[in-house]
């Protein structure tokens, strides 16, 4: 995280900082980013960012938490007004404000929110436990709540693996490469986009109302 010093900064310094980063992370991912091209598209010396944090990854960290905050707020915007929905209609809310945030940002922000996904060749990736962090905060209390009404007949534990495993399994099928529809044909056909979250949601229902439950005996 940052340190105090980065918050005493001008906040224009403090956005081309953040914004030549996104643009480095997205560009080459969390292992392939450089801080030279870092501090040389943001204008500030190297030897200055060390009075900022105190390593490239704790500024990865804090664009990651700034993004995904803004993009849980409009969420937690949206569901505010929907309290009484069940869970299966809150999740396509979720869905369609995620597009909503992914329709707002740079393409930049967007670059770098893919490079998020999992390294499945490296072991204890630092970003699975932020992900799974995030995932947590946002999913586990609708979970317990559509347990505590019926909605899903599931332990809370495998709930949550399959809620997190079709997010993950929907944000691959929009971003995969060489696609009919990628992200960007998508979000310009909103018809084609709402069948494709409504595929993934009604496999969801099918599974966490019943089906799971079953195997579990």
């Amino acid at each position: 995280m940052p340190k105090a010093t980065y918050f005493n900064l001008k906040e224009s310094k403090r956005i081309a900082i953040e914004e030549a980063a996104t643009r480095e992370f997205g560009t080459y991912g969390f292992y392939g980013a450089r801080l030279n091209r870092i501090v040389a598209r943001a204008g500030i010396a190297k030897g200055s960012f060390y009075q900022y944090f105190d390593h490239l990854e704790d500024l990865y960290f804090h664009l990651s938490e700034l993004y995904v905050n803004q993009k849980l707020a409009l969420i937690y915007e949206v569901l505010s007004k929907h309290d009484e929905a069940d869970f299966f209609t809150k999740y396509r809310l979720i869905c369609k404000a995620s597009v909503s945030f992914t329709k707002s940002v740079s393409d930049d922000v967007l670059l770098m929110s893919e490079q998020m996904g999992p390294d499945h060749h490296r072991d204890a990736d630092p970003r699975d436990r932020f992900r799974r962090r995030k995932e947590e905060e946002l999913f586990k209390p609708l979970i317990a709540k559509a347990i505590d009404q019926g909605e899903i007949n599931s332990d809370a534990d495998l709930a949550f693996v399959v809620v997190t495993n079709i997010t993950s399994m929907i944000q691959q099928y929009l971003s995969r490469p060489g696609s009919v529809y990628g992200v960007g044909d998508l979000l310009r056909k909103p018809h084609e986009l709402e069948h494709a979250i409504d595929v993934f949601i009604n496999f969801l229902k099918s599974g966490l109302a019943g089906q799971f439950k079953d195997m579990e005996h």
